[in-house]
């Protein structure tokens, strides 16, 4: 386990057999991001479960290629 605070989080875990892989990771992500802090997550122009979610839920959504949405803690 990391300590303290995060402050940036890269997501981009996925798998078949757990469609909702992403989202549990956010929300162990947000219970510990500083304030400030940014969760980037990838694969969001896919049409996997929860990826419409993330584009409507970023504060920056960066369609090209495979879709990056970008969350801040505010």
């Amino acid at each position: 386990i990391l300590p303290g605070p995060i402050d940036l989080a890269y997501l981009d875990a996925s798998h078949l057999d757990d469609p909702q892989m992403r989202a549990r990771h956010f929300e162990a992500v947000q219970r510990r991001l500083a304030p400030n802090g940014l969760v980037c997550v990838d694969d969001c122009a896919a049409d996997w479960e929860f990826a419409e979610q993330f584009r409507e839920k970023a504060h920056v959504y960066l369609p090209m290629n495979r879709g990056l949405a970008i969350m801040q803690k505010r």
